[in-house]
């Protein structure tokens, strides 16, 4: 597994190699939303658009890759905001709260 970026990130990737933009996003989605747990970051051509799985000891977010994995991964991650924070699992908000991060994250970038 690859990490995201060098120092204390804690995401990894698996599957599919990310493209630098996509591995910007996850270092910045991680600092921003405060990762406390090291998250499996599985990027592939699946049929699912994105996936959260609540693993207790590695999380894991499942995305597929091409157009919109940016939405994808920030929606995913802010699954993992709602586990993190013992908040069930929902989709109220999260679509919303989602498009605000890469709204945030585009404005921020050099």
């Amino acid at each position: 597994s690859a990490p995201l970026a060098g120092g204390s990130v804690k995401g990894r990737f698996i599957g599919d190699k990310p493209t630098r933009e996509v591995r910007e996003f996850g270092v910045w989605l991680e600092k921003h939303i405060g990762v406390n747990h090291r998250v499996m970051l599985d990027l592939c051509a699946t049929p699912v658009q994105g996936y959260f799985d609540p693993k207790p000891d590695a999380p894991l977010i499942i995305a597929q890759t091409g157009n919109g994995i940016l939405d994808t991964l920030a929606h995913e991650y802010v699954h993992y905001e709602q586990w993190r924070d013992d908040r069930p699992i929902t989709e109220r908000g999260v679509s919303q709260r989602a498009a605000a991060l890469v709204r945030k994250w585009r404005r921020e970038r050099p």
